[in-house]
């Protein structure tokens, strides 16, 4: 795998000027005219690049997942994902080629995150020239094996997720053909608290990977892009909204809600560049920042996942789900499976998925339930 990916015009690695991402998620509400204000936005604010997310919630979470960025009672019905998911996955999916092309109009690159196979398929369709893989799928090798058959250079976040995860998500993208990958260090947890964000361990992918290192970004703090960079980062991805919007009772109604505002993320930029100029250098940061400087940088290999990644990383990640009901003594086929949240069944890799291939059902199976290792013949 390479040293340095190129998306469009841009070299991305060690060297390179820092390729800065506007994360938008779903904030333009399903609304042609805001998702161009929002790229109108980030550009204004100096990003290189805008990112949305591309979903169906029925594509992404089974009825019984739970919401996990915020705590309520479990049998308020606003904890389903599939509930505030639905509310915000209305972007038709073919105006994607119209919003690239907008991007390239006033000088911005416009990507997404898909979230299922046929999203793939769509934004390579569309002309993304990256694809950006959320670190709740980073186990999800169905997904990671149809984007790496698009050959497009992919951004993998690596939340909550251990080494031999990340090696075993490489390795599929490896054996389907893609050298163009890089990996973004990122704690699975919205937002992320300063004493969590253990950005040393940017050092630590550094030396074990030879790839582009870049950083998602959750916290709330100015400068943890630029303390990222010092660290080693290549790429930065930072969530911003040009709506603060909030749910009931100040409650976050997704977990892009409560990021930066356009305005906060330009001065993120901007010290950035400073960064890049010389003009910030360690012993300025560590006077401006004083114990935030400590706090962020943590530990270079922090024992995954982190306490405060539990909730995100059962919420965030999928299982393999039956795509069909199956009856107790039917025998189970790869097309009866599919992958959703959330990850309190088997993990949704490719062994997995040929491991519960051919097994018989223990039990009725209804649709679009999780399944788990006691519901099938282990013998």
């Amino acid at each position: 795998m390479a040293e340095k990916i190129i998306i469009g015009d841009r070299s991305i690695g060690e060297g390179q000027k820092i390729f800065i991402i506007a994360e938008a998620g779903v904030d333009h509400k399903g609304d042609m005219d805001q998702a161009k204000k929002i790229i109108e936005a980030a550009k204004k604010a100096g990003a290189d690049a805008v990112k949305f997310q591309t979903y169906y919630a029925d594509k992404l979470v089974t009825p019984e997942a739970k919401c996990y960025w915020h705590l309520v009672p479990e049998d308020d019905p606003s904890t389903r994902q599939i509930d505030t998911f639905g509310n915000l996955d209305k972007l038709r999916r073919d105006i994607y080629t119209e919003l690239i092309e907008y991007g390239k109009k006033i000088g911005i690159l416009v990507f997404s995150t898909p979230f299922d196979e046929d999203a793939v398929d769509v934004l390579v369709d569309s002309g993304v020239l990256a694809i950006k893989i959320a670190s709740g799928d980073i186990t999800c090798h169905s997904l990671l094996k149809r984007a790496a058959q698009k050959g497009v250079p992919i951004l993998l976040s690596t939340g909550a997720a251990t080494h031999n995860e990340v090696d075993e998500a490489l390795k599929v993208i490896k054996d389907n053909g893609n050298p163009q990958v890089a990996l973004l260090h990122c704690i699975l947890d919205y937002p992320t608290k300063d004493e969590d964000s253990n950005l040393r361990a940017i050092q630590e992918y550094r030396e074990r990977y030879n790839l582009p290192i870049g950083f998602s970004d959750h916290t709330l703090t100015r400068d943890s892009g630029v303390l990222a960079c010092f660290y080693g980062a290549s790429f930065l991805e930072k969530h911003c909204t040009i709506n603060k919007f909030k749910g009931e009772e100040g409650k976050p109604l997704n977990p892009d809600a409560s990021f930066m505002s356009m305005e906060e993320f330009a001065e993120y930029v901007r010290r950035v560049r400073d960064f890049e100029e010389g003009k910030l250098t360690k012993e300025i940061l560590e006077k401006e920042l004083g114990v935030v400087f400590e706090k962020m940088s943590g530990i270079k290999n922090p024992e995954r996942p982190l306490t405060c990644e539990y909730a995100a990383s059962i919420g965030a990640r999928r299982s393999l789900v039956s795509k069909k009901a199956i009856k107790s003594g039917e025998i189970i086929k790869e097309e009866d499976l599919d992958w959703k949240r959330p990850a309190t069944g088997i993990k949704p890799t490719l062994e997995n998925i040929k491991y519960v291939s051919g097994r018989t059902a223990l039990v009725d199976i209804p649709k679009d339930k999780v399944i788990s290792y006691p519901m099938i013949d282990n013998s």
